[in-house]
């Protein structure tokens, strides 16, 4: 053994027959605490797979990169930023956040709270379907 930088290796605390650390009690969530910036970062790759999944991605992310005057990084910052907002303080689910953000990517708007405001509360309505489509209202379902 070599001595240590900060002194004798005497005070090495494996020289003096001291237990090593273990973490095997420990969960891995419990072991390591993400940060909401890397919570966002998370949500934005299951996204991304999330569209490569269905061939969305060309369907709807491909024309809106396209459209947008933006580029991709601000785009996804967007994403991040109104992920971080919405579902990691608790308003909204994740489940309704790909929802809205399907239906706004579908219909080609500009990402924004407004929007977002507004298509949050036609999902809470039951206006959206789970798939990011637009539902039947209401008053016109059941009718021939």
């Amino acid at each position: 053994m070599a001595k240590s930088k900060s002194g004798s290796i005497k005070n090495d605390p494996l020289f003096q027959q001291q237990p090593a650390l273990t973490f095997d009690n420990l969960e891995p969530e419990e072991a390591i605490e993400l940060t909401d910036a890397q919570k966002a970062a998370g949500f934005i790759s299951r996204y991304l797979d999330h569209l490569k999944e269905g061939d969305l991605y060309h369907k709807k992310l491909e024309p809106y990169f396209k459209g947008s005057v933006k580029d991709w990084g601000w785009e996804l910052r967007d994403f991040k930023r109104f992920y971080t907002k919405l579902v990691l303080s608790g308003k909204w689910t994740e489940e309704k956040y790909v929802t809205v953000l399907d239906t706004i990517l579908g219909d080609n708007q500009m990402l924004g709270e407004v929007v977002l405001d507004a298509r949050g509360k036609m999902y809470d309505q039951g206006r959206l379907a789970p798939d990011g489509k637009k539902a039947v209202p209401s008053r016109r379902r059941g009718r021939i």
